[in-house]
């Protein structure tokens, strides 16, 4: 199956377009390597993905969360960039009161099954 459309099914991304733009934007790699959205997923594959969150305007006044479970056919591996995020568990972060404006990003990895 191709790496955006199994993006979609796994549900780490809602809509296979942006999916797509997520590989080509170089947020997503497998097995280490940059992986173009017709990447053919097999079982075994270890994707990483980033996702990024914006405060914008003024710092937070109080906590944010970003949460995600895994679907269908999809492992956690591990978090292995947090950057200004705190995690814990499978994959809970948050972003503390007073973050300042910004754009912050937070690294995982999930293997195939």
């Amino acid at each position: 199956m191709r790496l955006d459309k199994y993006l979609k099914v796994a549900r780490l991304i809602k809509r296979r377009t942006v999916a797509n733009d997520a590989c080509d934007g170089d947020r997503v790699t497998v097995n280490g390597r940059e992986a173009k959205a017709s990447y053919q997923v097999k079982v075994g594959d270890v994707i990483t993905y980033t996702i990024t969150a914006e405060v914008l305007n003024a710092q937070t006044v109080e906590v944010f969360n970003l949460t995600d479970t895994m679907g269908t056919g999809l492992t956690f591996g591990s978090v292995t960039n947090s950057g200004a995020f705190n995690c814990s568990g499978a994959l809970s972060c948050t972003l503390p009161t007073g973050t300042v404006p910004g754009t912050y990003a937070l690294t995982y990895t999930a293997t195939v099954n």
